[in-house]
């Protein structure tokens, strides 16, 4: 009895270990916010402390690829991430919108609508939308493919629900932009459009010897553009705080639900089945870390605090 009441307690500290080691898994800032004023930084402080989100959209990369060098053009590794369905998408980015209004509330900042009907109303956004350059979304997902992984990454994209302003590039697929009608929109825009992947792309030798890999890894890389409005407030020029891309990375790979690599006639493929759960946790503490980075850099290079 005795030796089996240490059995147990052995496997118990080990299970106990484990689940320590999940719980500890955590998003931290791996390259910190970089905000620079474009513009008369003495005058961006008369603006007032309110705020229109025209775009808050986040960018899921879906598949990835590392090629095997020019020696083999053409071989390499293909990534895919697997079982991210567009409620799941959408539930991630509406919270993470939420969080973001709440925290610029929490600095005194007024966040009004998009005034659709207004916007609208322009004769810039009216030629915008006659030439088939831009659309209004709303708590919407949408797709960007590359028919295979070696062509480009893939994304799932959510736009945040409420009025969102979309450009459309050469495919018609929503891209990030700007306009100068943008500044019918209100004393101060904020658009915010972060990127998560899943995946470290690994390689090593020379182009005789080149070997590729993946490593999973949930990361976050993204900038923002707060603009303030010109017209108003600035005549002459443009004023507003441009923030260098951010990057935030997970410690911790519980959000893999399975994982198979495959042998393939371009080299090999890996395929990562997301647990949802964890997945949706994971990705929100890092984009939560992203806002919190972003609000306190847009408010301490505006207003001084």
């Amino acid at each position: 009895m005795k030796s089996l009441k240490h059995i147990l307690t052995f496997a118990c500290s080990i299970v106990l270990f484990a689940f320590a080691i999940q719980t500890n898994a955590q998003a931290v800032v791996s390259k910190p916010l970089q905000p620079k004023v474009r513009g008369n930084a003495k005058a961006l402080t008369k603006a007032p402390k309110k705020m229109r989100i025209s775009n808050f959209t986040i960018f899921f990369k879906t598949t990835g690829w590392i090629a095997e060098g020019d020696a083999v053009e053409g071989l390499g590794m293909a990534t895919y991430l697997e079982g991210l369905d567009d409620n799941t998408a959408q539930a991630i980015t509406n919270e993470a919108s939420e969080y973001l209004i709440k925290k610029l509330q929490s600095h005194g900042i007024e966040v009004a609508p998009i005034d659709g009907d207004k916007l609208q109303d322009s004769g810039g956004w009216k030629k915008d939308v006659k030439k088939g350059n831009a659309r209004l979304m709303n708590g919407e997902t949408y797709k960007i493919e590359s028919k295979m992984a070696s062509k480009g990454p893939s994304y799932t994209a959510a736009v945040a629900q409420g009025v969102n302003i979309m450009f459309l590039g050469p495919d018609k697929s929503a891209v990030v932009g700007t306009r100068n009608w943008m500044v019918l929109l209100g004393e101060y825009d904020l658009s915010i459009t972060p990127t998560i992947d899943f995946v470290q792309m690994l390689s090593e030798g020379n182009s005789t010897t080149y070997k590729v890999g993946a490593a999973p890894e949930l990361s976050l890389t993204g900038g923002v553009m707060g603009k303030g409005a010109y017209t108003r407030y600035f005549p002459k020029k443009e004023v507003g705080v441009v923030v260098d891309p951010c990057e935030v990375i997970y410690q911790g790979n519980e959000w893999i639900g399975t994982k198979e690599k495959k042998e393939e006639l371009y080299g090999a493929s890996v395929h990562y089945q997301i647990d949802k759960a964890a997945f949706q946790k994971a990705v929100g503490e890092m984009l939560h870390l992203y806002i919190d980075e972003v609000v306190n850099g847009i408010v301490t290079t505006t207003w001084g605090g």
